[in-house]
């Protein structure tokens, strides 16, 4: 259920006033998009967290982190239309560069040849690695599990309803 009322003020915004409902339909469907895309960085960051949590708690002693692991996550709409937007959270794998250590056996990135492997880099930390792998381990699942967690939790809808409250259009989740 959407509720505007053009002469209630919410914060510093007010209202437009509408002439018919064609100008009210596209205002709402234009607010419904905005608030969308505000909502899939919101998702970002909540990827970005539970990498933050999940690895970078995780003290390492063999190598210094980069940090470009958690900064290629990236957010990318993939096809937009009414009311409705899908869109995409994925590792950008421009942004993990290779680092060859001459001075340290560790290379970061790379491999002890000095191959470029950053691309490999998220697949290893989302699903894991094997032996004979240096340092087997077990992936975090990061993109499937915060998915979960945010369906579980209603997440997605609890803020795109914040959002277009802050808007001035109050709506109820259903279901």
């Amino acid at each position: 259920m959407i509720n505007i009322n053009k002469d209630i003020i919410y914060g510093v915004i007010k209202l437009p006033s509408f002439n018919n409902l064609k100008s009210l339909y596209s205002y709402i469907q234009d607010q419904v998009q905005d608030s969308l895309k505000e909502v899939s960085k919101l998702i970002q960051e909540e990827v970005k967290q539970y990498i933050e949590i999940n690895l970078y708690n995780e003290p390492t002693q063999s190598y210094q982190r980069t940090r470009e692991l958690l900064e290629s996550i990236s957010v990318r709409p993939i096809s937009e239309g009414g009311n409705v937007i899908k869109f995409e959270i994925y590792y950008d794998t421009t942004k993990i560069n290779p680092y060859i250590n001459n001075d340290s056996i560790w290379n970061a990135h790379a491999d002890i040849d000095g191959k470029d492997v950053s691309s490999l880099v998220p697949l290893w930390v989302e699903e894991g690695t094997k032996y004979p792998s240096l340092y087997p381990r077990k992936g975090l699942g990061a993109m499937e599990n915060t998915k979960n967690e945010i369906e579980n939790n209603k997440f997605h809808l609890v803020k795109l309803q914040h959002i277009l409250s802050s808007k001035g259009i109050n709506c109820v989740i259903k279901g």
